[in-house]
């Protein structure tokens, strides 16, 4: 019985520590005030000082002033974390409360190697996590950034991409069979999005200001098919949220008179994405405003545009080669397909280098 015992007392011990590890290593962590030497030093709450912790299987890293850090190893036993290996980089900080705060943050690291810690769930999902060194200094961390979330007016809410002008050029949202719609969901600090691939992550908004930080981001590994010239809207898309991940974006909500609500986020190149809260069903460049017959077709398609909204069509088959273009200058063409072999192809609507609509033709 005695054996048996021990044996349970032993077995109980990587349990107790793996629960205790879980709590702190599960979470990431951001620095939000150190105490050196009975002096607190808060985060100035700038981009260039957002410091944030987080774990491997073994070993830590935190980022501060951009591209500066601390990482090294660490163990857990019980409610003590033992850190090994230490080493910090100095990064990119410019600001003095901000340098003020790194080095207090790496004196702090570096002298002692190892530290009580509390974990203190909070109401509303905050966690906060307190360390102490044997010199009684102190490291105050949360779950949660020193950035505000998602304003009220815009929190919550399915917000429909209309376009993206990069340069002074506007890309409108895809209309076609794989892609009718871009979504970005606002949910407190998290966002996603995605054209064909998802794309998630957290940001912070700043106090009192219109302005936000786009903090970490992953993106699925999924492409759009070759048919309808996704993918290089996608990588347009995309490609904003991380030229922007660290640089500050600011955005303006409007209520429009017509009831309807709008969302533009804009970047220090005047870069915008511009949301709507509904999915538009009808525009000046929607199927509305022409008509393309007889589909199926066999020797000649007939596209109608009496508002000339468009300047430009490709026919393309499946495997994305262009088999037809021409430019458009009436609001009446024909299409000559007789040559043309029976299959399935996709006919691009264009209007100043911008596909406009997508429709699947067939030919007989």
């Amino acid at each position: 019985m005695k054996t048996f015992t021990l044996l349970l007392f032993f077995l109980s011990i990587p349990l107790f520590i793996s629960a205790q590890t879980e709590e702190l290593t599960d979470e990431v962590w951001y620095l939000h005030w150190v105490k050196l030497n009975d002096q607190t030093i808060e985060n100035p709450n700038l981009l260039e000082s957002n410091s944030y912790l987080w774990f491997g299987v073994d070993s830590f890293f935190s980022e501060t002033c951009l591209s500066g850090g601390v990482h090294g190893n660490f163990s857990i036993l019980e409610n003590e974390i033992s850190l090994s290996n230490v080493n910090t980089y100095p990064g990119d900080c410019e600001a003095d409360a901000s340098i003020l705060f790194r080095e207090a943050y790496y004196e702090i690291m570096l002298q002692d190697s190892s530290f009580s810690f509390t974990i203190n769930p909070q109401e509303g999902g905050l966690i906060e996590s307190i360390w102490v060194n044997e010199a009684g200094n102190e490291l105050y961390f949360t779950n949660r950034p020193f950035y505000n979330s998602a304003p009220t007016e815009i929190d919550q809410m399915s917000w429909f991409l209309q376009y993206v002008k990069i340069d002074d050029v506007i890309h409108y949202t895809p209309n076609n069979e794989e892609v009718n719609s871009v979504v970005l969901q606002l949910n407190g600090y998290h966002f996603s999005t995605g054209v064909c691939a998802p794309l998630d992550g957290s940001f912070g908004f700043l106090p009192d200001t219109n302005k936000f930080n786009i903090i970490e981001m992953a993106e699925g590994m999924l492409e759009c098919g070759p048919v309808y010239g996704n993918n290089q809207f996608q990588n347009l898309y995309h490609g904003y949220f991380w030229t922007n991940q660290l640089e500050e974006l600011e955005y303006e909500y409007t209520e429009n008179s017509d009831q309807s609500k709008s969302l533009v986020i804009t970047d220090s190149q005047g870069n915008q994405l511009v949301y709507g809260d509904v999915q538009l069903n009808t525009s000046e460049f929607s199927l509305n405003s022409f008509e393309i017959y007889p589909n199926p077709v066999k020797d000649f398609l007939s596209i109608e545009n009496p508002n000339l909204n468009i300047d430009k069509i490709q026919l393309l088959d499946l495997q994305g080669k262009i088999v037809l273009e021409q430019i458009i200058s009436s609001a009446s063409i024909k299409l000559d397909l007789k040559n043309l072999s029976k299959g399935i192809y996709i006919l691009q609507l264009k209007s100043n280098h911008q596909i406009l609509q997508s429709e699947k033709i067939i030919k007989k």
